[in-house]
């Protein structure tokens, strides 16, 4: 009978032990920031077929850069561009005059309105971004207005 105790606690407490390394090495991970979601996110965007990111960042203050990449059979003319966190009322400026994007071109985007976070701030240099793209263009061969929308996310760089 005393054999069988003394076998469950020595069961018990080696099972025990390795538990609590277990526990420890986890806190120590979760100390780290190796399950911070916001530093697990890598860097994207994504724009609807046809388009592409072909570079882009987010700098310090919100400052947008975008290699803007077209494959949607012909030219276009984009006429507007936002970028916001905000669900709604985002902050979208109109180009001017509107800038040619060449089919299977991409051009890069300079002048661009700064991301804003959804409470209407900008971002700062460290943060996580994500938010929306919105692009404006119209068709030369049909003179159609389009409007896509886009996700970006990106870690924050100095400018």
């Amino acid at each position: 009978m005393d054999m069988r105790g003394q076998s469950a606690m020595e069961f018990l407490m080696t099972y025990g032990w390795a538990v609590l390394i277990m526990l420890v090495v986890v806190a120590v991970l979760f100390m780290l920031g190796v399950f911070n979601p916001q530093t697990a996110s890598p860097n994207s965007c994504v724009l609807p077929g046809g388009f592409s990111c072909y570079g882009y960042s987010v700098k310090d203050g919100g400052v947008l850069e975008l290699d803007l990449g077209q494959a949607s059979g012909g030219d276009i003319r984009l006429t507007s561009i936002g970028c916001s966190a905000k669900e709604t009322d985002p902050y979208i400026v109109t180009v001017s005059p509107a800038i040619i994007v060449q089919s299977g071109r991409h051009k890069n985007l300079t002048g661009l309105p700064n991301c804003e976070k959804a409470d209407g701030t900008y971002p700062a240099a460290g943060e996580f971004y994500r938010g929306t793209i919105y692009i404006g263009y119209t068709d030369d061969r049909t003179g159609i207005l389009h409007n896509i929308v886009g996700d970006i996310s990106y870690h924050v760089e100095v400018s």
